[in-house]
């Protein structure tokens, strides 16, 4: 993965290597490794450009075709992901991961599983 951003996005980008991940798990296990700090520094970084991203993401022309979208913006777009990803840590535990939740070590994305990706695949062929 590049470490690039669309034009415009540039004070971003020295995010991007450290959180612009595809998966979910790897979000998750990004967000939890990290401390508080860290994550805040990350989320009033990303947070007050969200507007633009989202915006930049709706302008995309991907014509249903996950893979026709530059890898440039996927990169913007993972990073919005982690940013949802670590903004309950912020904004209401005020600290990472969840006193007394369930444990990050059991959590698997049912989407991510390759008996999930197949399905996917024989309902969604276009999607490949």
């Amino acid at each position: 993965m590049n470490n690039k951003l669309p034009a415009g996005f540039s004070e971003l980008e020295p995010w991007v290597a450290t959180w612009s991940l595809p998966t979910e798990v790897e979000r998750n296990r990004k967000h939890l490794s990290c401390s508080l700090r860290e994550v805040t520094e990350f989320y009033n970084a990303i947070l007050p450009r969200l507007e633009d991203i989202l915006e930049h993401l709706r302008s995309l022309e991907a014509g249903g075709r996950p893979k026709s979208i530059p890898e440039e913006s996927k990169n913007l777009f993972y990073l919005s992901l982690s940013l949802a990803e670590v903004s309950q840590s912020v904004e209401v535990h005020k600290q990472v991961g969840v006193v007394d939740g369930f444990p990050a070590s059991r959590w698997r994305p049912e989407h991510e599983l390759p008996e999930w990706k197949a399905l996917e695949q024989r309902l969604r062929p276009t999607l490949a």
